[in-house]
């Protein structure tokens, strides 16, 4: 485990004059991080369905351009970045949109003549494939400018199960496996970095419902998660050596995973890394370190 400490007066400054998109940025942590960016000297493209949450924010924030877009749809967020390139080179993606809520693995369908039918997966395309869409629109930019910052808002669910979630907890798992399986590449692309952030319950409209249930324990704020975000985005490695000793003390973070509890920020994935001689035993991880560098991976 690595605390985070997030110093903003060091943070900020760095967003001046960048060129952001963010999904999911009308409410909640996404609209929590927008004022944050914008006030901070950013220019941001806002993506979001909340049509008139997402256009309230825009026309009361000079620099923030609204454009209504369904992150399942390639053509959707295709015009999404060719709006924000019309402000020049894209610095950094947040890929946060999400949604929770319609579980329906388990709901029993059946056809006229009593076979099984299959079930429907509605959320499952904005929380895992839109941020596959989002990965490959990013990094074609990025490499072609040799620079950029891609960050996920993944969740508790992306390191443990979460039952009832269990479609949303199998999205989030992917989007933890697609920034582990970018992150020992992204570098050889130019200045690029990709992590994710892991909120737990954070008071938001979409967690709302689970308020009564949660009681006092300790909970995030949008405002809290979005520090993170930023963090995620222009942050600094703090610690020597960092993920599996790669990155230097003073480098921009990358291949980090971003836990957020009670405001409260922690690594992840260097301890993850570190236990694995706990799981497999020293030679069989020394084995498993091997064939991951032999395929391209750390």
């Amino acid at each position: 485990m690595a605390s985070v400490t997030i110093n903003t007066e060091e943070l900020y400054p760095q967003l001046q004059g960048k060129n952001i998109i963010i999904t999911g940025g009308s409410t909640g942590i996404g609209e929590a991080a927008v004022k944050i960016l914008h006030d901070n000297g950013a220019t941001i493209t806002l993506a979001d369905v909340n049509d008139p949450a997402g256009i309230a924010l825009s026309v009361s924030l000079s620099r923030v351009t609204y454009v209504h877009c369904d992150v399942s749809n390639w053509v959707s967020l295709s015009t999404v970045f060719k709006t924000a390139l019309q402000n020049g080179p894209i610095d950094i993606v947040f890929s946060n949109a999400g949604v929770t809520g319609k579980e329906t693995l388990l709901e029993s369908e059946f056809s006229p003549e009593g076979d099984l039918l299959p079930p429907s997966f509605p959320d499952y395309d904005v929380n895992l494939t839109a941020s596959l869409y989002i990965t490959k629109l990013s990094l074609h930019y990025f490499r072609l400018q040799r620079y950029g910052r891609l960050i996920y808002t993944g969740s508790a669910a992306s390191y443990l199960d979460t039952p009832p979630l269990w479609v949303y907890t199998a999205a989030k798992h992917g989007v933890l496996g697609l920034m582990r399986s970018l992150r020992s590449q992204v570098g050889d692309w130019g200045d690029i970095t990709v992590n994710m952030i892991a909120p737990w319950l954070t008071m938001t409209p979409m967690a709302a419902t689970l308020g009564p249930k949660w009681g006092d324990r300790p909970i995030n704020t949008a405002e809290g998660v979005a520090k993170a975000l930023v963090f995620a985005a222009v942050g600094r490695e703090w610690r020597e050596g960092g993920i599996n000793g790669e990155q230097e003390k003073g480098a921009p973070v990358n291949g980090c995973g971003f836990w957020v509890g009670g405001d409260r920020v922690v690594e992840l994935e260097e301890g993850t890394w570190k236990a694995r001689k706990s799981w497999m035993g020293e030679k069989l991880a020394g084995a498993v370190l091997d064939g991951q560098k032999a395929l391209g991976g750390w």
